[in-house]
């Protein structure tokens, strides 16, 4: 497991089921995800999902890279 456990303040959050496999996490704080804790904090596993869509640079590579073989970027 890559995660820490550490508590963050992400504000205020919701988990929303939106139906066919989308799950849907908005914060209210801006946070990048540098590691496995946002998915461990609602017991998500990462490798559940087909698609996994973040908002941040380059922080994920050390935890990210290892579930898919291709990581497209968005600007």
């Amino acid at each position: 497991m890559y995660g820490t456990r550490a508590a963050f303040n992400s504000g205020n959050t919701v988990v929303l089921d939106l139906g066919n496999g989308i799950i849907l996490s908005p914060i209210s704080i801006q946070w990048s995800t540098i590691d496995q804790d946002p998915f461990d904090q609602f017991d998500l596993v990462p490798e559940d999902f087909h698609l996994i869509l973040l908002r941040f640079k380059t922080h994920f590579r050390c935890i990210y890279t290892p579930l898919r073989e291709d990581i497209p970027f968005v600007d």
